[in-house]
């Protein structure tokens, strides 16, 4: 899909709320749904454009920008669920490879209001018994490469040791 405009593909306006965006997608959805539009490749295409559109998972506080207001992270998760619609917020460590803190995943998960948080960086063996049980998943890519370096190759002995760590934390539940 080229990057259009989200909500001109939604035919709402910037200004639109949660309920007319919702009910604008379900609406359009119906309209271009291969089922009701056998063969029509551009039907199907146009109904590909608005689930792309209407579903977004969203980086709170990403780590490679600042953030332009003083919007706590609480802020910002809320903002980006009920507002920007995010059907899921990613929480990440102030760089790459370093996880959320902890008070940082609490925050997420209460201003989240139901939609799933994920850690977005820094998960390792050692630190998922911390972290796992406050999200709802996470993102793993440098914790797994050899030497934590993020230019190696994943190394099957740091896949092991997380694989590990998600099956004692599994047994727990």
């Amino acid at each position: 899909m080229s990057k259009r405009d989200y909500y001109e593909v939604l035919e709402v306006t910037k200004t639109a709320s949660d309920t007319e965006i919702k009910s604008s997608y379900r609406r359009l959805a119906m309209k271009f749904h291969p089922d009701r539009n056998p063969g029509d490749e551009l039907a199907e295409e146009k109904f590909k454009e608005c689930a792309e559109a209407y579903a977004i998972l969203a980086d709170a506080h990403v780590k490679h920008a600042t953030p332009l207001g003083r919007e706590t992270l609480g802020e910002a998760v809320r903002e980006l669920v009920h507002r920007a619609l995010a059907d899921a917020v990613v929480v990440s460590g102030r760089e790459t490879g370093s996880p959320p803190t902890v008070a940082d995943l609490r925050e997420a998960r209460e201003a989240a209001g139901g939609a799933p948080v994920l850690v977005g960086s820094g998960l390792t063996a050692e630190n998922a018994g911390d972290l796992l049980p406050l999200v709802d998943g996470a993102i793993v890519g440098t914790s797994i490469e050899r030497e934590g370096r993020t230019a190696e190759p994943v190394d099957p002995a740091r896949v092991a040791r997380l694989r590990a760590a998600f099956d004692r934390l599994r047994a727990k539940s």
